[in-house]
C-alpha cells in the first residue's frame, strides 16, 4: 500500500533533479552566450541523465498518487498532490505535500524560463547566420538551387556593389 510518506519522498527526490536541470540550464545559458560547444554537448548529457531519472520518478509518483487517490476516495482525474494533501488528517504530511508541490512548481517555471532564454538566444544566433548567408551570396552572387543543390552565379551588381 502507497504511503504519503513515500510520496513525499519521490516529491523531494523530483525536486532535488530539478534543483540540477535549473543549475544546467543556467549554465547551458552561459555557454550558449560563449559558444562553448563542447561544454554544451556536456551539459545537455547531463540534462538527458537526469531528465531519464526524473522521469521513473514520475512513474513512481503518478502511481502512489493514484493508490493513494483510491484510499481517500478521490476521483481518478481529480488526483494531485494538493487535492492529496487536502484529504489527510496528519496536518504535517499534509504541509510537507504541499511545500514539495509548491516547490516543484517554482522550479518548473524557472526552467522555463530560462529554457526560453536560451531557446531565443539561439534562434537570434540562427538569424544572424542566415543573414550572413546572404550577404555573402549577394556580393559573390552564388546561390543554391534548393531543388537540385546546385550552385548558381549571378551576374551583376549586387547591393552592396551600389555606390551612392
Amino acid at each position: 500500500m502507497a504511503t504519503v510518506h513515500e510520496l513525499a519522498d519521490v516529491l523531494g527526490e523530483e525536486a532535488a533533479i530539478y534543483d540540477l536541470l535549473v543549475s544546467a540550464a543556467k549554465r547551458k545559458k552561459d555557454i550558449v552566450i560563449r559558444n562553448d560547444l563542447p561544454a554544451l554537448d556536456a551539459v545537455m548529457q547531463e540534462e538527458n541523465d537526469a531528465a531519464g531519472r526524473l522521469m521513473r520518478l514520475e512513474r513512481r509518483r503518478l502511481s502512489l498518487s493514484k493508490s493513494l487517490g483510491g484510499i481517500l476516495s478521490i476521483e481518478e482525474n481529480k488526483i494531485t498532490v494538493m487535492s492529496i494533501a487536502s484529504k489527510l488528517s496528519d496536518n504535517e504530511e499534509a504541509e510537507r505535500l504541499r511545500l514539495l508541490a509548491k516547490r516543484l512548481r517554482a522550479q518548473i517555471t524557472e526552467l522555463q524560463g530560462i529554457n526560453g532564454d536560451v531557446v531565443a538566444l539561439i534562434e537570434g544566433t540562427l538569424e544572424y547566420i542566415e543573414f550572413s548567408i546572404n550577404a555573402i551570396r549577394a556580393r559573390t552572387g552564388l546561390n543554391i538551387d534548393k531543388g537540385r543543390g546546385a550552385l548558381i552565379r549571378h551576374e551583376g551588381k549586387s547591393l552592396i556593389d551600389v555606390k551612392g
